[in-house]
């Protein structure tokens, strides 16, 4: 595992995380209802939906580089949807998907920090949570 004092710009790592498969999309409002609302200074948001199959690698893709995390295309993993339960005693479940891939750390102070806290929701739940190694070239030595 990598430490999160020793993560470099342009480390080539590999990482791991389950995280929760659900999005915002934007709100479609007719511009006056939507200037009606924001005039009551309330917010319309759309409620959450499962990211479609064919969206997850480049939903993925955005939101690992949001974190500093610049992905190998040809390395991405995505598992099948599952349902992650929210502990013994809650009803309900998140969506979500196992995610690997290797790439390069382009942001270093923001991918720390995603390393610290996680990404996304579900993160008390353990969705979220990145796991890194170091990455391997293709003759199995390390970089």
């Amino acid at each position: 595992m990598t430490s999160l004092a020793s993560v470099d710009i342009a480390e080539r790592m590999r990482i791991a995380l389950s995280i929760n498969c659900q999005k915002t999309p934007p709100a479609r409002l007719p511009q006056h209802l939507h200037d009606a609302i924001k005039a009551e200074g309330k917010a319309y948001r759309s409620r959450m939906v499962i990211v479609p199959k064919s969206d997850r690698p480049d939903w993925i893709a955005r939101r690992l580089s949001r974190i500093g995390f610049e992905i190998e295309q040809e390395s991405l993993t995505i598992s099948k949807l599952y349902s992650a339960q929210l502990g013994p005693r809650r009803r309900g479940r998140i969506p979500a998907v196992d995610v690997t891939a290797t790439g390069t750390v382009v942001d270093a102070e923001a991918f720390g920090e995603a390393l610290a806290g996680g990404i996304g929701k579900g993160k008390n739940f353990g969705l979220g949570l990145i796991r890194t190694s170091t990455a391997l070239t293709s003759q199995g030595a390390q970089p």
